[in-house]
Formats: C-alpha cells, sequence, structure tokens
C-alpha cells in the first residue's frame, strides 16, 4: 500500500474509542484497517462500535484457520470493519 502512496496510521497504545473515532473521521483517509482477532473483539465491544462510519473501508475477508471466532462472529454485532491482517 505504501508503494501506491498510501499513508500508515500506527497508534501507540491501542484504545478501542479512539480507533472507532478515527476509522469514522473522513478527514484521516483510512481506507485499510489490519488488527488481530483481539481488537475486532474489543471494537465491537465499545458503544460506539453500533454509530461508527466504515463505510471508507474496503473490505477482503481472508480467515486464517487459528484466527478464532473473535472476528468472524461479534455475537450478533455488525460484521468487522475493513481489511483483517492475516499475516
Amino acid at each position: 500500500m505504501l508503494h501506491a502512496g498510501g499513508t500508515v496510521l500506527i497508534m501507540r497504545t491501542f484504545d478501542p474509542g479512539q480507533a472507532l473515532q478515527l476509522i469514522s473521521d473522513p478527514t484521516q483517509g483510512i481506507n485499510q484497517f489490519f488488527g488481530v482477532p483481539a481488537i475486532y473483539q474489543f471494537m465491537a465491544q465499545h458503544p460506539a462500535f453500533a454509530t461508527s462510519d466504515f463505510s471508507g473501508c474496503h473490505r477482503r475477508r481472508r480467515r486464517r484457520a487459528d484466527a478464532g471466532a473473535a472476528a468472524e462472529d461479534l455475537g450478533g454485532a455488525r460484521r468487522p470493519p475493513c481489511s483483517r491482517a492475516t499475516a
């Protein structure tokens, strides 16, 4: 992505509310998000998840056998935003 003019935004410490706010903010230009399943779980459990705007994110769904159900099944909640890292 960087070779195509992308920008990387790295949080020093993960805060699910701040991550949701940044993803939802169109001025940030975030269109990809990568995280381990626990990150998606924390974001899905945050009160702001239901009203967050993920429309700027592109989703590619790839699944690793060891990724667990956290990113796939959020207890009836909306699906996780953006892409998921599968390194």
